[in-house]
C-alpha cells in the first residue's frame, strides 16, 4: 500500500511540474510575440513619419490583439523622436498567476 501512495504522489508532482513548466514556456512565447509585434509597430510608425492617424491605427490594432500601446512622440534622449511602450499580460492560469509586463522602445 505504501508503494501505491508513493507512486501516486510521485506522478502528481510530476504532472504539476509539467504543467508549471508549460506555463513558463507560454510566458516566454507571449513575451517573444509581444516583442516582435512592437518591432513591427515601430517600423510602421517610423515609416509613417509619426503621423497621428497612423499612431492611432496602431493603438487600435494593438488593443484588438490584447496589448496596450502608448506612444509619446517628440520626447526622450537626444537623437530620438520619442518612445513607445507596449503593455501586455502574462500568466499561468493553473496557479492563478497574472502580471502586466511592459516593453519600452526609443523611437528614432
Amino acid at each position: 500500500m505504501e508503494t501505491v501512495i508513493k507512486s501516486f504522489l510521485g506522478l502528481y508532482f510530476l504532472l504539476l511540474l509539467c504543467l508549471i513548466g508549460a506555463g513558463f514556456m507560454g510566458i516566454s512565447v507571449r513575451t517573444r510575440l509581444a516583442d516582435a509585434y512592437l518591432a513591427d509597430i515601430i517600423v510602421r510608425i517610423e515609416e509613417g513619419h509619426y503621423q497621428k492617424n497612423i499612431i492611432e491605427d496602431c493603438q487600435a490594432e494593438a488593443a484588438e490583439n490584447g496589448y496596450k500601446l502608448d506612444v509619446y512622440p517628440k520626447g526622450g534622449a537626444a537623437g530620438y523622436r520619442g518612445r513607445a511602450i507596449l503593455t501586455y499580460t502574462v500568466g499561468i492560469p493553473l496557479l492563478g498567476f497574472a502580471r502586466k509586463q511592459a516593453i519600452t522602445v526609443q523611437l528614432r
